[in-house]
């Protein structure tokens, strides 16, 4: 919950201003008023969303909510996607993410009515899809809510009108235009809970603009920035499985079985079923029970001894006790201790984030300009959106030595199975699980640069008929670092001794650091004594830091489309005038998606192995509209006081893709007048493939190993 002060400072600058811009206004409404007191209100016609024929009708054949301005700010969020989650609960699934998504979120905030695919414009016309997005959703993260008019939502399929993506609904987003002044304003929120750091959010905008009779143009810029939000500072996001057991919750993705000196014996062949879990003596999930030694960091080693098959750990343990191994705590058990309770890490403790940090860095202008009166107008915007989100999760897993690609010699110092383990160890070998404490938090670092740009000529014909005609251009520049990631490559040399006898008889391993010396050997085996989140091992710095790496992952998403159409009312009907719209255009997007050779290759232990993607797709596309009148109230029959009937199809040919032909119907019906309003529709979608699913790369998720046709 946030103390909001927004209204208090918008009000205050408001007044400022419009104390100084406002006064030679004041007389003109009263003289108006007196010019039009008896004469009959005459709705202009306009383009609602969910048609393209201009309509001046209160209630059209469509769905569409309209949230106002004033409605956006009374709900006080920070972006659109709250907006419209807080007023709309067609906007509660789970395809709805914004920056409350600490794992692969990249901050971006997508949209989609009814978990459906859903289409984004600004002023009518496509934005982008994002690159990180694998060019499938709009960031509408990249819009400043101060700039935003009204947000039109239509609720029902449109994709005879819009094209592809428009399965759930169609949300327009309609910026300020023919402004006249300048407006500033700010907002500031801050916790009344308790949190670890100050949690504040602010924005600060200005928008002004001007108009005449020929031109008009506005523009506006926004900052926002918000302070993250540690998981560890919300009780009910950083519950213990117990408890979430106890409130009859699911168990929680951030419980991890996989922390530092955690082995597992595999009992059969079919490798993770059935395990058995030990844990060294060491640890300190092990305090206060039977075998607890908090003298025991990492496992003693017998050279010249192996232990493997399903029983390893026992027979490692009874061979310790044998050669002078001693419980402290005199119940006879060895250096692995049976798992009772299956403890498990919390790995809220180490300060991950369930809201990421953001900062915005935001642009708008748009403007109209009459060549020729109304026949010919001039129009253009501009967007640019630069945005940076970090987020922070716990220190990279090992969830086994097979999944995370590491390899641990038979050699390795610390090796106390005297075995090769990893992918070349069998089904059979122990499980090392551990994590890289020492590393640190994974943070990751998105940034976006995300440009908008469209230009176009509109107007009107002598005879009522419109046109439209428009360019549009839709870039985003992504870049993402992960810092603190693990080199697998760089860890594989660690842990294999050093070549040179003498060196390996020193500790030293066949890693380098930057200034050509060996570093010691890593030690996998280890367990910190400390309750977490401590960070303290027994590896040294200079391995520490010669392991960890920054990883990358690039995106760049380019489209753009030209498009145009033509309405007109060619005949009058008994009922009204026949309306049409019809119109078509071309739509090229390209992905360009790349990662650094590490995540190639699958070597980043706890991240998943990606590939580069690249790829380009063309569309054409034709449409037409047309709406039949079929009663008017002056025609006075009794339970038609108004009946309307629209028809719209659309063609869309893509390369590569295929064809798609898709009809819609709508009924309008008000039986008794304008109050009760009864609308059916019949329609088909569609959803294009994205350039990624036509050129995207490999990419890996939760690997497994397979053993006689089972997943082990």
């Amino acid at each position: 919950m946030r103390n909001n002060l927004q209204n208090h400072i918008r009000s205050t600058i408001r007044r400022a201003l419009y104390g100084t811009l406002g006064l030679p206004m004041l007389a003109l409404p009263v003289a108006l008023a007196q010019q039009t007191t008896n004469e009959p209100v005459k709705l202009e016609k306009m383009v609602v969303t969910g048609s393209l024929i201009p309509t001046a009708e209160t209630v059209g054949p469509a769905p569409v909510d309209i949230v106002g301005a004033e409605r956006i700010q009374q709900v006080g969020s920070q972006d659109v996607l709250a907006t419209l989650k807080a007023l709309n609960p067609g906007f509660a699934g789970n395809v709805n993410v914004g920056q409350t998504v600490n794992n692969g979120g990249f901050g971006e905030a997508n949209l989609g009515l009814r978990n459906l695919a859903t289409l984004v414009l600004l002023n009518g016309r496509r934005l982008g899809n994002s690159a990180f997005s694998n060019g499938a959703f709009v960031d509408v993260n990249t819009i400043p809510l101060s700039m935003i008019e009204r947000i039109e939502v239509l609720k029902d399929g449109a994709s005879a009108l819009y094209g592809s993506e428009a399965v759930g609904g169609v949300i327009n987003i309609i910026t300020k235009k023919n402004y006249n002044g300048a407006e500033i304003s700010g907002r500031i929120g801050f916790p009344t809970q308790k949190t670890s750091n100050d949690l504040l959010e602010y924005r600060a905008s200005v928008v002004a603009g001007a108009s005449s009779e020929k031109a008009s143009f506005t523009a506006g810029a926004q900052y926002y920035h918000m302070d993250p939000l540690l998981t560890k500072d919300r009780p009910l996001a950083s519950l213990g499985n117990a408890d979430r057991a106890a409130m009859n919750l699911e168990a929680a993705s951030y419980i991890s079985p996989s922390f530092p000196g955690k082995v597992q014996a595999r009992t059969n062949s079919l490798g993770f079923i059935n395990v058995k879990s030990f844990f060294l003596a060491g640890s300190p999930f092990l305090q206060g029970q039977p075998g607890y030694n908090p003298n025991l960091t990492t496992p003693p080693v017998f050279p010249g001894q192996t232990f493997s098959g399903p029983n390893s750990v026992d027979n490692y343990n009874a061979y310790a006790i044998a050669n002078g191994y001693v419980d402290p705590t005199g119940n006879g058990l060895g250096p692995y201790v049976p798992a009772t309770g299956a403890p498990q890490l919390n790995t809220t403790l180490f300060g991950t984030h369930s809201i990421l940090s953001q900062d915005r860095r935001q642009a708008f202008a748009t403007g109209e300009y009459d060549l020729n009166g109304k026949q010919a107008t001039l129009f253009g915007e501009f967007l640019y959106s630069n945005h940076e989100s970090k987020g922070a999760l716990a220190p990279s897993p090992v969830i086994s030595l097979f999944d995370s690609r590491i390899f641990v010699p038979s050699n390795n110092v610390y090796n106390p199975f005297g075995i090769d383990l990893g992918p070349v160890g069998g089904a059979a070998t122990p499980r090392i699980r551990s994590r890289f404490i020492q590393s640190g938090n994974r943070i990751f670092d998105a940034l976006t640069d995300y440009y908008h740009f469209v230009g176009g000529i509109k107007g009107d014909f002598e005879n009522g008929y419109t046109y439209n005609a428009a360019y549009t251009f839709n870039r985003y520049d992504q870049t993402q670092f992960t810092r603190n990631a693990v080199n697998g490559a760089a860890l594989d040399a660690a842990l294999e001794p050093n070549p040179d006898p003498a060196l390996a008889a020193a500790g030293l391993s066949k890693l380098r650091d930057p200034n050509g010396n060996f570093v010691p050997m890593y030690n996998i085996f280890f367990t910190p004594t400390q309750p977490y989140p401590t960070r303290t091992g027994p590896n040294s710095q200079a391995t520490i830091d010669a392991i960890k790496t920054t990883l990358y992952q690039s995106g760049q998403a380019d489209e753009w489309n030209m498009d145009g159409s033509i309405t007109g009312e060619p005949y009058e009907l008994p009922g009204g005038k026949l309306a049409f719209a019809i119109g078509g255009g071309f739509q090229s997007a390209s992905l360009a998606v790349d990662f650094d050779g590490l995540t190639q290759i699958g070597k980043v232990p706890g991240l998943n192995a990606a590939a580069p993607t690249r790829g380009r797709r063309d569309a054409w596309s034709g449409f037409v509209e047309v709406r039949i009148p079929v009663t008017s109230p002056d025609m006075n029959i009794p339970g038609f006081h108004s009946l309307g009937i629209t028809a719209a199809g659309r063609y869309s040919s893509y390369d590569p893709g295929g064809d798609s032909k898709v009809p819609k119907v709508l009924v309008r019906w008000q039986p008794f007048d304008e109050q009760v309003t009864v609308r059916g529709s019949y329609s088909q979608s569609f959803i294009a493939p994205t350039t990624f699913d036509l050129f995207g790369g490999a990419a890996e998720n939760n690997p497994f190993l397979t053993v006689g046709g089972a997943q082990a």
